[in-house]
């Protein structure tokens, strides 16, 4: 279930959104912000944003994303990190939240990140990104004071990994250092990454999964059910959280006939263990049927 994210830079005291629905009061804070509920695009995920934030996002040349103007950018406090929350489907409380990436440029205003992520990707950037939104987002979360109901895992913080990254053996160990430093509750860190890296068997994603995993890490697949997952991908590197995509969620209560392919996942989900992510629920229908076929948060 989702609410607008809050920016919030290295250093500032967070304020909540307003999720959606009835969530509203499980977030609800002084200074609390309002922008519109769409700005949902991922760290690493190329989509168009619906809503830039602050303003209207707008489409540069790429020059501006080369190592050096990136590195100059962070120094300058350009990228924010911004907390979209994950809804309990059963207590309607937040459970935890996604970290997102946003780039906003003096003058220029904020930049999509489904135009800025491909670039950074070219320029060799997205590690250096990666690591400060890695330290940012944990650094931050171990200040909240937020407590879990009894029974339940701790406040999460999920956040995104690229390809690249995965793909770098030495990406876990710099997790874990950084997961070490922060002080964040075991438990308390998703690593998510598209299914398409995921379904990928290079030596070095499986050990950098593995390894994740042994840390107290949790592994989530995002976009579960558009890319090309098979049963011995899953049986083989289990993940511990799927996110089922937002085009199946927006059929419930629409079309009979999608809601079995909904209750696969959510079937397939229970017998690997994992937990499920319902992306972009809109109706208390959707959340009201995903609760009751067993999907735990929204």
């Amino acid at each position: 279930m989702r609410g607008p994210p809050r920016s919030v830079r290295p250093g500032a005291t967070t304020r909540w959104c307003r999720p959606v629905s009835r969530c509203r009061s499980a977030l609800r804070s002084p200074g609390t912000t309002a922008c519109s509920r769409a700005t949902r695009s991922s760290c690493w995920r190329r989509r168009s944003p619906r809503c830039s934030g602050r303003g209207t996002t707008r489409v540069h040349g790429g020059q501006y994303a080369s190592s050096a103007a990136v590195g100059l950018a962070i120094a300058n406090g350009e990228f924010t990190v911004v907390y979209q929350p994950i809804i309990d489907l059963d207590t309607m409380r937040a459970a935890g939240v996604e970290a997102l990436l946003r780039w906003t440029r003096p003058v220029r205003g904020a930049i999509s990140p489904e135009e800025f992520i491909p670039l950074c990707e070219t320029s060799g950037m997205m590690p250096r990104l990666g690591e400060w939104v890695l330290e940012t987002a944990m650094s931050t979360a171990t200040g909240w004071t937020i407590q879990a109901p009894p029974g339940h895992p701790p406040f999460f913080v999920s956040i995104n990994a690229s390809g690249i990254e995965l793909g770098d053996p030495q990406y876990a160990a710099r997790v874990r250092a950084i997961l070490s430093s922060s002080g964040l509750a075991r438990g308390a860190l998703k690593i998510e990454l598209t299914e398409s890296d995921y379904v990928t068997e290079f030596a070095e994603v499986n050990d950098n999964m593995a390894e994740l995993q042994a840390a107290g890490a949790a592994i989530a697949v995002d976009d579960f059910g558009t890319g090309f997952s098979n049963l011995a991908r899953l049986s083989e590197v289990r993940a511990n959280v799927l996110k089922i995509d937002r085009r199946f969620i927006s059929a419930i209560g629409l079309r009979e006939t999608d809601a079995p392919l909904v209750q696969s996942i959510l079937g397939l989900a229970r017998g690997l263990g994992s937990s499920v992510i319902a992306e972009d629920i809109e109706t208390a229908v959707q959340a009201q049927w995903l609760r009751a076929h067993g999907c735990e948060y929204g």
